[in-house]
């Protein structure tokens, strides 16, 4: 279970770490908790648990302007898991159905269908 938990932190340090809730209130220039968690809650927003269980929020889901990646809550959706840590492994590391690419690379660029045909198939025996 710690080699799990160490894997999925390693996961959230490689790809750029996190913020808190105060910093991504700042990001989308000080929306409220409430919208964040509802954003959380309703699939658009990724939350991972950090110490004392609070929600820390992976830097990798937003683009430079501060805005989320667009696709990001259809993919959450289509990967059909409770698990945040599973989201972020998803989005994060090299893909080999697309080609060794991250899932976040492509959903920044705009390429949104492959990552959606990929993330349907996770955790689909034989897919």
């Amino acid at each position: 279970m710690l080699r799990g938990v160490r894997l999925v932190e390693a996961d959230l340090k490689s790809s750029g770490g996190a913020w808190s809730l105060a910093e991504v209130r700042e990001l989308l220039q000080g929306v409220s908790r409430r919208t964040i968690g509802n954003r959380v809650r309703e699939g658009r927003l990724l939350a991972v648990p950090g110490p004392g269980n609070r929600a820390r929020y992976p830097v990798a889901q937003f683009l430079e302007d501060g805005r989320p990646v667009p696709g990001l809550g259809d993919v959450i959706a289509a990967l059909a898991t409770q698990s945040p840590w599973v989201v972020l492994n998803f989005l994060v590391n090299p893909e080999p159905k697309l080609d060794g690419r991250k899932p976040i690379d492509l959903l920044k660029a705009g390429d949104l269908a492959p990552v959606l045909a990929v993330a349907r198939g996770v955790g689909v025996q034989g897919a």
